[in-house]
């Protein structure tokens, strides 16, 4: 995932997809992605979760009493934290916009500056 998120706004962020482990659900390698980190995450919402100090894109599922950050591409697996512990949520992805000629999103504004990578938020089963 592109490491450099634009501002929209004081919760809102557009950042880009890299990779194909969501691309079961939609979502393409270089895809803008619409984060608010405002909303709290809930099983079910595709979510940008901050795992090995890198950004990464996943469902967030429950699984029994614990949540799991599931890909969704057979080819990647599923992040299961550590003693059950609450993955580290960074947003939770509210649209995914789609260009329709390759390679044709406009750039960051100058004046973006990238949000901190910790997380917001702890999510909790």
């Amino acid at each position: 995932m592109n490491q450099q998120p634009w501002v929209v706004s004081p919760t809102l962020f557009v950042v880009q997809m890299a990779g194909h482990a969501m691309r079961d659900a939609g979502i393409a390698n270089g895809d803008l992605l619409i984060v608010d980190r405002s909303k709290a995450p809930a099983p079910g919402d595709v979510v940008v979760a901050v795992l090995d100090g890198e950004l990464a894109v996943k469902r967030l599922v429950a699984a029994g009493a614990h949540l799991v950050l599931h890909a969704e591409n057979p080819a990647y697996p599923d992040y299961i934290p550590d003693d059950c512990a609450p993955p580290p949520i960074w947003g939770v992805v509210v649209s995914v916009i789609h260009a329709l000629r390759d390679g044709e999103y406009p750039s960051p504004p100058a004046s973006s500056s990238p949000p901190s990578p910790s997380p917001r938020w702890e999510a909790t089963a």
